[in-house]
């Protein structure tokens, strides 16, 4: 994948995740390396994998269950590509 498509699709990604109910932030990890490096943009919390599957790193809400967080962007995201979600951390709403 070229740096143009990689850029759209981590973006994308990142944009749909960070609308799905549950879920307060994509998680870049402790030194932002779960992210999309890109000329001049990084995207944290969307790591795109050589194989073509996608890690997803979320901060979740308290009070969600997270099974069900990580089905939910899934199926919000419906790729035909393996998507592994990681809950990084849980904070309270608001």
């Amino acid at each position: 994948m070229d740096a143009a498509s990689q850029e759209l699709t981590a973006a994308r990604i990142a944009e749909i995740v960070s609308r799905v109910p549950g879920v307060a932030a994509l998680d870049g990890g402790m030194f932002g390396e779960v992210a999309t490096y890109l000329p001049h943009e990084r995207i944290l919390g969307v790591r795109l994998r050589d194989d073509g599957s996608v890690d997803v790193h979320v901060t979740a809400y308290r009070g969600v269950p997270l099974p069900q967080l990580a089905a939910r962007i899934r199926r919000a995201l419906a790729e035909n590509v393996r998507i592994d979600v990681t809950i990084a951390d849980i904070v309270e709403p608001g």
